[in-house]
């Protein structure tokens, strides 16, 4: 936070940051705190800041995050979570050479659900 604010001041500009904070009781939480430099063309410029709790914020991205990832009926990673993180991986691995793979899941369960609705239902619940 030293170093945003000192920057802030040399380069009259804002800054913002968000710090994980544990509290006094033991849980965890977050702040946001804001500067931001007012007065510029004054001889005596000013930074002033904001302090703000953003605990509720980051829980409710944490949990749009994990249903966005993971599917609701499984809890599991959902299909295309598990390709890109499989593909960018092995980009990142070995670059020149093809992606030659497969991958199967069992999954306990799911074969009730392909016989009643067919592969294609199964596969949108991946």
């Amino acid at each position: 936070m030293e170093r945003l604010r000192s920057q802030s001041i040399l380069s009259k500009g804002a800054f913002t940051l968000d710090a994980q904070i544990v509290r006094t009781a033991g849980d965890v939480g977050w702040m946001r705190v804001t500067g931001e430099m007012t007065d510029t063309a004054c001889i005596d410029p000013s930074l002033h800041g904001l302090t703000q709790n953003a605990t509720e914020e980051k829980l409710r991205l944490k949990r749009l995050r994990r249903l966005a990832a993971n599917d609701a009926l499984t809890g599991l990673a959902r299909r295309a979570l598990n390709e890109n993180c499989v593909l960018n991986r092995w980009r990142a691995a070995f670059p020149t050479l093809p992606l030659s793979a497969l991958i199967l899941f069992d999954l306990d369960g799911f074969k009730g659900i392909n016989d009643r609705l067919g592969h294609l239902a199964g596969g949108m619940l991946a």
